[in-house]
């Protein structure tokens, strides 16, 4: 993935491109992308395209019905600035938490799993 960034910002933005808002960045980085997809891959001699239509045989569908990713809890943290969320105490940094009675935080909800990210 690192490499791709590497390739994306030495091929797409070099020169500078003079970008007037993100509308035009979003159209421009699209054209490119498919631009590039025409190209040969380096390593297996095929056309990028065909190769990502090839791999999207095996993606996963998004599911149907929208889901929320995120919740929001109200919290009070404690004198170290930690709160308590699903079990888990959390330390949020660099906040005056005495400007605050309560935070209402978006923190991410358990993947299909169950795993939480902290």
């Amino acid at each position: 993935m690192e490499n791709k960034v590497g390739y994306v910002r030495y091929n797409f933005f070099t020169p500078s491109p003079v970008i007037r808002d993100l509308d035009y960045l979003q159209e421009m980085l699209v054209d490119k992308s498919r631009q590039d997809h025409l190209r040969d891959h380096y390593k297996k001699g095929e056309r990028i395209a065909n190769l990502i239509e090839e791999e999207k045989k095996y993606c996963l569908s998004l599911p149907e019905q929208e889901y929320s990713v995120f919740k929001k809890e109200s919290v009070t943290a404690n004198k170290y600035g930690e709160i308590q969320m699903d079990g888990h105490r959390i330390h949020i940094p660099e906040v005056d938490w005495r400007a605050y009675d309560s935070l209402q935080p978006a923190v991410p909800v358990p993947g299909q799993e169950g795993d939480l990210p902290y």
